[in-house]
């Protein structure tokens, strides 16, 4: 589809959307109909398939619906029992697929006192590379002040390490910055405002989508520019880096004070031997915190 043809099928779901506004906009309208009938129509306006009609395996899919968060690789292999041949063992295929799976960092950012678990709606993917997530909602949701919802999709895109993700029910579309870390009482902090439209403009604002969000402008590397030009810091890592050395900095010295607590400790501690014992109990963390990391960016 290019980019003509692209706009003229924006268009008609446009105008679906505002001839039926009413209904579309109905408590009884759900979250299901809003993404079969409005968001992967939407989508597939910008060249994405998301129905899958070329029939691709399912490993090699680039948009995936309703994606898992992070399990241990023989749970996923149960999991995916039934997609491959028995003979097929972990070859190629089935370990990309694995990977696939495997994306979401374990986390222990919370919302509203209740652990943020939920799956994202939609991963968009190219040659084994998350590009960003959507999380939909449907069209009666108002999503300015859904703190919840912003939080969710910030959260998936920090701790996969993607860019940009991006929450939308049609009528609205909103794209965040994904690179700092979330926080729940924070919903206003990340919001690009050259992306913070609603369905009137999209016709109007239609290059901007397309050269940021189509699947020829992803491939062309179109999420790489908009995060050098608008989210990549000075050092071109993530904000998480620079977050998890002050969480560490932080444990460093709430392990000192517990330890400090304890007169026998500090009868047999000298600074010497203080500094040392953290040292040794921080290179043994960072060691296994680092595994980690690395088996996350791995599965990206």
């Amino acid at each position: 589809m290019n980019r003509k043809e692209s706009k003229s099928e924006l268009e008609k779901l446009v105008r679906y959307f505002e001839q039926n506004i009413h209904q579309l906009k109905a408590p009884t309208f759900n979250e299901a109909q809003a993404r079969q009938q409005l968001i992967d129509p939407f989508f597939e306006a910008l060249g994405w398939d998301v129905r899958n009609k070329l029939m691709v395996p399912p490993y090699r899919l680039e948009v995936i619906p309703e994606g898992r968060v992070r399990s241990s690789l023989g749970k996923v292999l149960k999991d995916q029992a039934g997609l491959f041949d028995k003979s097929t063992a972990l070859k190629e295929e089935q370990a990309e697929y694995a990977s696939m799976l495997e994306y979401i960092a374990e986390d222990e950012f919370k919302a509203d006192q209740k652990v943020a678990t939920k799956k994202p709606d939609y991963r968009f993917r190219l040659q084994g590379s998350t590009k960003f997530f959507v999380e939909a909602k449907k069209p009666a949701a108002e999503l300015i002040n859904n703190v919840d919802a912003i939080f969710q999709v910030k959260r998936y895109g920090f701790s996969a390490r993607v860019p940009v993700s991006i929450l939308t029910d049609f009528e609205e579309f909103r794209v965040f910055d994904c690179t700092r870390k979330p926080f729940y009482d924070k919903p206003k902090v990340g919001v690009l405002k050259e992306f913070d439209l609603t369905y009137q403009a999209y016709l109007d604002e239609f290059e901007r989508l397309y050269d940021a969000f189509s699947r020829e402008a992803v491939v062309a590397g179109s999420i790489e520019a908009l995060q050098k030009k608008y989210l990549e810091k000075r050092t071109g890592e993530f904000a998480l880096d620079r977050s998890f050395l002050e969480d560490l900095s932080q444990w460093r010295v709430e392990l000192a004070q517990d330890i400090a607590k304890h007169p026998k400790n500090r009868r047999i501690l000298n600074t010497y031997t203080f500094n040392e014992f953290l040292t040794a109990s921080f290179s043994c963390a960072f060691a296994r915190i680092a595994t980690l990391k690395w088996r996350e960016l791995w599965s990206n």
